[in-house]
């Protein structure tokens, strides 16, 4: 405790104006006021337990600036405990209705740390709050893995925003998912296989990203799935034979890939398919001999220049 204090009144002497104009909460009038830079010296040597009573009435969306202040204060707010007891002095946060959270909500919780991700995550699902939607926002950040915690979350949609990075297999955890819209962001990598438990998912929405690698063979366990929208990616490989299970897929969209290889025998089952889309990859326009012209599936894959001239043997 010594060298974080000694640390704390270290930061303060080396600058003392920027500390000085930092707005401290006195707790329980919840009254604002500056503090001067002896002050704040003196505040950084209190106990630990006493800066988390002080700084747990301070905004969740204030806290994190705090943190900056010194090393002492980022230990004393960067625990899960804090985390949770802060959150739960600001209540609203948490809804903006009955079952959904607050596109503020959203906005923060891209940007707090962990600890503030995972508790928000618990009190949401507590809350029975069910949707996260906050599309075309300009929210910036990852997805949280934290989201695994919800497992309430019925629709998550953050479509249009300037999200990066990988999708968190934690995504595969949310049994109670059925509107995944992901689409018009930045995201990279692979798509989890983990998707495929989502057994209630009706609409996986992953188009225009960054995503790479092949189409997990694991989304045809999606029985429930209504739209798969994965165009405008860098997806590569083979067709998955297992989307051919898919029996409730009305909309499928795959163009501008850079997938190859021959469309599955299987995918003839798909006996309510309405669109489809798969130009702009790197297919064999030849379709197996099974994808008769009775069949709704051939019918628009022919209209998007592919034929009947391959006979498969098994």
């Amino acid at each position: 405790m010594a060298s974080a204090g000694s640390g704390g009144r270290a930061a303060v002497q080396s600058d003392p104006c920027k500390l000085g104009a930092i707005i401290f909460v006195t707790a329980p009038e919840m009254k604002l006021r500056r503090v001067s830079a002896p002050q704040m010296a003196h505040i950084l040597q209190l106990p630990v337990e006493l800066l988390q009573r002080i700084f747990r009435y301070v905004h969740p969306a204030q806290v994190v600036k705090y943190r900056r202040v010194c090393v002492r204060i980022f230990s004393a707010l960067s625990t899960g405990a804090f985390a949770r007891e802060n959150l739960q002095m600001h209540p609203k946060l948490t809804t903006a209705g009955a079952d959904k959270v607050s596109a503020r909500a959203v906005k923060l919780l891209l940007r707090w740390p962990i600890e503030y991700q995972a508790a928000f995550a618990a009190f949401a699902q507590q809350a029975a709050a069910t949707k996260m939607c906050c599309g075309w926002r300009r929210l910036d950040g990852a997805v949280p893995s934290a989201l695994g915690d919800w497992p309430a979350l019925t629709h998550l949609e953050l479509q249009e925003n300037k999200l990066r990075g990988e999708l968190p297999i934690a995504l595969g955890l949310l049994a109670g998912l059925r509107v995944l819209h992901l689409n018009g962001n930045s995201l990279s990598g692979a798509i989890p296989h983990e998707l495929g438990r989502l057994e209630k998912l009706e609409q996986l929405h992953l188009n225009d990203n960054c995503l790479s690698g092949s189409i997990p063979d694991s989304l045809g366990q999606l029985c429930q799935l209504q739209s798969l929208y994965l165009n405008n990616n860098c997806l590569s490989g083979q067709l998955p034979p297992t989307l051919g299970k898919l029996n409730n897929l009305r909309a499928l969209y795959l163009e501008n890939n850079q997938i190859e290889g021959f469309i599955p025998l299987e995918w003839a089952n798909m006996a309510r398919l309405q669109i489809a889309y798969l130009g702009r990859n790197r297919l064999n326009p030849c379709l197996p001999s099974g994808f008769g012209r009775s069949t709704h599936i051939g019918e628009i894959l022919r209209h998007q220049g592919f034929r009947c001239a391959l006979q498969v043997y098994s």
